[in-house]
């Protein structure tokens, strides 16, 4: 039960983090491409957050809300390329980029007194954002402005979504002591 519970609360987290950061770049830019966020992807750093804290593991707990919200922002016909492998590769993507880090030794580790190495957090969050963003250029065969757009959307969302990880683990800090 408590499996499930944990699934269902972070599904509903994404679909939240998905469509206000739709929400809000819609408002703020329209960069005239349908799944480019703009400027504040806050999706992607809730996949960065959860990346870091449960790994590959990640995918399941993301991929049903994931799919479902991707297909809704297409009004037009979709190709398979909208429908699967768009988030198919923002959902794999950034675990994946936190799995190579984790093999190639850099310390992402949560310790004992909820502190972590941010440098590196940071690091492997902002490659996880290049990464993705290039791999949705390559994927819609879109132009290099809406990559670029994407990966300060991409960051942007990191940013706020390692902002909040800190903001809460300072307060784990604070009520274990």
């Amino acid at each position: 039960m408590g499996n499930a519970l944990r699934v269902i609360t972070q599904t509903l987290l994404y679909y939240c983090a998905f469509k206000l950061s739709s929400g809000l770049s819609q408002n703020v830019v329209s960069v005239g491409s349908p799944g480019i966020d703009g400027v504040l992807d806050l999706a992607h750093g809730l996949r960065v957050v959860l990346a870091w804290f449960f790994g590959l593991t990640s995918i399941s707990y993301l991929a049903p809300i994931s799919f479902l919200t991707h297909w809704g922002l297409f009004d037009e016909p979709q190709s398979l390329i909208q429908l699967l492998v768009m988030p198919l590769f923002g959902l794999v993507c950034t675990p994946l980029v936190f799995e190579f880090a984790d093999r190639l030794g850099l310390d992402l580790q949560l310790n004992f007194f909820y502190l972590v190495n941010w440098k590196n957090l940071v690091l492997v969050g902002f490659i996880a954002s290049l990464a993705d963003a290039l791999g949705g250029m390559l994927i819609t065969s879109s132009s290099f402005h809406l990559m670029l757009v994407d990966l300060c959307g991409n960051i942007s969302g990191s940013v706020v979504g390692l902002g909040v990880l800190q903001l809460g683990l300072r307060v784990a800090r604070y009520l274990r002591s």
